[in-house]
C-alpha cells in the first residue's frame, strides 16, 4: 500500500506539478489517518 501511495505522489508531483501533487498528499494523508 505504501508503496502504490508513493507512485501516486511521485506521478502526481510530475504530471500535475506542486499543486496537484499537494492535493493528492493531502487526500492520502486524510484517507490513511482512520486507518491508524
Amino acid at each position: 500500500h505504501n508503496f502504490t501511495d508513493g507512485m501516486a505522489l511521485g506521478s502526481a508531483f510530475l504530471l500535475h506539478g506542486s499543486v496537484g501533487g499537494w492535493s493528492r498528499t493531502l487526500f492520502l494523508l486524510a484517507h490513511e489517518l482512520p486507518q491508524e
